[in-house]
């Protein structure tokens, strides 16, 4: 897990300030940031073939937590 040691008080006042301003753009900055942060990368132009992929990854990790809890129950 990446640990980031950045200030975020300046930059939230900032983009609270334009806020208050009425300058949404700003909320741009705080968008990346977050995404940055969190390790998400979008993609704003998929396929269906890609959609139907990411789709199935929720599915995928049922399956496999349920293998693994029927491993630790019968312990093979």
């Amino acid at each position: 897990m990446r640990k980031y040691n950045i200030e975020l008080t300046g930059i939230l006042q900032y983009v609270a300030n334009q806020l208050k301003s009425k300058r949404s753009l700003d909320l741009l900055i705080l968008k990346e940031i977050v995404l940055k942060m969190s390790g998400i990368e979008t993609s704003e132009d998929m396929t269906s073939v890609q959609i139907d992929a990411m789709a199935g990854m929720q599915y995928l990790t049922h399956c496999r937590f349920q293998d693994l809890v029927f491993h630790k129950r019968f312990k093979i």
